[in-house]
């Protein structure tokens, strides 16, 4: 009897643990994030007015993408949280010693993983873009 019972518990918690960490599907009636690219000043403009209504706190991140251009670097996450659907657009520092993991495979082998305690700084450029610029992370379960 003991042990139909671990096997159950043990079961459940096993299911728990998979489902806690498998990326949850979405979906945004935004219509910004609808009717624009996600590479577009617009589109990032509302992830960074969503994220900052939502909190970074109650943010989950995923590994979209990882994209090089203009000699710099970015991560694409799956953002959700709090109704937030949508791909935030990280720039990344290729100088930074912390992330040659990352930037020497380019994010292969970490798409739809899960990082956890994701940290980043939100900036304005002259042009009146918002940017997001990835600082860590505290964990990645993938």
């Amino acid at each position: 009897m003991k042990t139909t019972i671990s096997k159950i518990i043990l079961s459940g918690l096993l299911l728990f643990s998979l489902y806690s960490c498998d990326k949850l599907s979405c979906e945004t009636d935004n219509a910004i994030f609808l009717n624009n690219e996600i590479l577009s000043k617009t589109y990032q403009r509302e992830v960074v007015h969503q994220i900052e209504l939502v909190g970074q706190d109650k943010l989950r991140f995923w590994l979209a993408d990882y994209i090089e251009k203009d000699n710099k670097h970015y991560l694409v996450f799956y953002t959700q949280g709090n109704g937030l659907c949508a791909q935030a657009v990280m720039h990344i520092d290729h100088n930074n010693k912390r992330f040659n993991d990352i930037l020497n495979t380019k994010g292969k082998g970490l798409f739809n993983a899960e990082f956890r305690g994701v940290s980043f700084d939100i900036s304005q450029d002259d042009n009146n873009n918002f940017l997001l610029y990835y600082t860590g992370h505290e964990s990645i379960i993938d």
